[in-house]
């Protein structure tokens, strides 16, 4: 009997965003994000604030200034969309990093994209790691989260920030969404 290739089942799109508070603002980058997105007239953006990010702190203040001045906030795209978008979103969030550097190519942002599905949660990256699986042109899914027992479990390699429960519960009402199509 031959064996039938299934599609993945679509997921939420989300994107992390680190910044100065003097260099942007929420709005520019929101608005940058949603020209990324196609089909963007379908729906909006949501923005929840998370503004304690201890263990990335002073990592991310090294290259983007002072710990009280940085801000972070997630948005979503509340239609499921093909997870194949994953590496169209990093490049395009790369680039963006790039084209807004300072001189000295350091950032002036930080955007991390990932998805959220019904069995996981995957951040996109450029950084290789044994946990990482290479998708294509320089990007790798980084497995965050599995879904079991009606809740997600971190990984040995799992951000610390990321297993907050204010944000575990963020990424829940994500999957929420999909569940409830």
């Amino acid at each position: 009997m031959l064996h039938e290739l299934k599609s993945p089942t679509e997921v939420i799109f989300f994107w992390s965003i680190i910044f100065h508070q003097d260099s942007w603002n929420e709005f520019e980058i929101l608005n940058k994000i949603l020209q990324l997105i196609p089909h963007r007239a379908n729906g909006a953006l949501s923005s929840p604030w998370y503004p304690t990010f201890n263990p990335l702190l002073s990592y991310y203040s090294k290259e983007m200034g002072s710990e009280s001045s940085l801000k972070r906030f997630f948005v979503h795209y509340p239609t499921t969309l093909d997870r194949d978008l994953l590496t169209t979103f990093k490049l395009k969030t790369v680039q963006w990093e790039k084209e807004t550097s300072r001189p000295d190519q350091t950032r002036t942002f930080n955007i991390d994209t990932g998805f959220v599905a019904l069995e996981q949660l995957v951040l996109a990256t450029s950084k290789p790691y044994t946990h990482r699986i290479y998708i294509a042109h320089g990007i790798y899914a980084d497995l965050v989260f599995t879904y079991q027992n009606k809740n997600y479990q971190s990984l040995p390699w799992t951000y610390p920030d990321y297993q907050e429960q204010a944000k575990i519960n963020y990424f829940l009402s994500l999957r929420k969404m999909i569940a409830s199509r």
